[in-house]
């Protein structure tokens, strides 16, 4: 779970929701981040961040989608 995958990440601390939200299909587990306008993903011990500017989700989104499979 998004959850889970957090706590593993970040030493046991529960995902502000305000800040944090999951997004599915991307890498292992994937998240955006509200304050940076970026989606992280994380894939095989390995996290990588798309933001682009000016922010746009779906574009975000897309690139992470294509950046994943490279990780």
């Amino acid at each position: 779970s998004f959850v889970a995958s957090y706590q593993a990440e970040f030493g046991g601390e529960q995902p502000p929701p305000e800040y944090y939200r999951p997004i599915e299909g991307v890498g292992d587990w994937a998240m955006y981040v509200a304050d940076e306008n970026a989606i992280q993903v994380f894939k095989g011990g390995r996290m990588v961040q798309v933001a682009p500017n000016p922010p746009n989700e779906t574009q975000a989104l897309a690139l992470a989608q294509k950046a994943a499979p490279r990780l």
